[in-house]
């Protein structure tokens, strides 16, 4: 009977550590993630962020952002949804999509942008740096003829 207990309290311990391992990864990757080196114009630069929250919502902007301030002067893209970590993949299920259509002005206002009828899910293999301060992406392998990007390293932003 005491070898059943042993056994049976190793078997819990080793599931709870299982879901410790995957709350705490899920707890890492929570706050602002920015990759912000596409674009710099003048006294503005172009920034890519990632809000995930701690209840599995997720934000993606693309912003301009004045770099002597800090402050958003607007947006380009704006996408709302939801994501799931397991082990070091990353499910991103995207529901609204949001997009600069003004030809006339480089930016938008946050609630200029235009709701589209896109959706779309992804899966991305991710991992940390050793101080947890970078995130990076690497992306699946594109087909022919694609246009796409292999990695992305995102600083934490808060």
């Amino acid at each position: 009977m005491k070898k059943f207990v042993l056994i049976l309290s190793l078997f819990v311990i080793c599931i709870s550590c299982s879901n410790d391992d995957e709350a705490s990864i899920t707890n890492l990757i929570v706050g602002v993630w920015e990759d912000s080196g596409f674009l710099e114009i003048r006294d503005q630069r172009q920034a890519l962020q990632y809000d995930f929250k701690i209840d599995g919502t997720l934000t993606i902007s693309t912003l301009i952002i004045e770099r002597s301030t800090g402050n958003i002067l607007g947006y380009l893209y704006r996408a709302i949804g939801t994501y799931r970590t397991n082990e070091d993949q990353l499910n991103i299920n995207i529901s609204e999509i949001y997009l600069h259509n003004n030809f006339n002005a480089p930016y938008s206002d946050l609630e200029d942008l235009e709701l589209s009828d896109q959706q779309y899910e992804q899966t991305i293999t991710f991992s940390f740096d050793r101080l947890f301060t970078e995130l990076l992406f690497l992306y699946p392998p594109c087909g022919p003829n694609e246009l796409c990007v292999g990695s992305q390293t995102f600083r934490k932003v808060f």
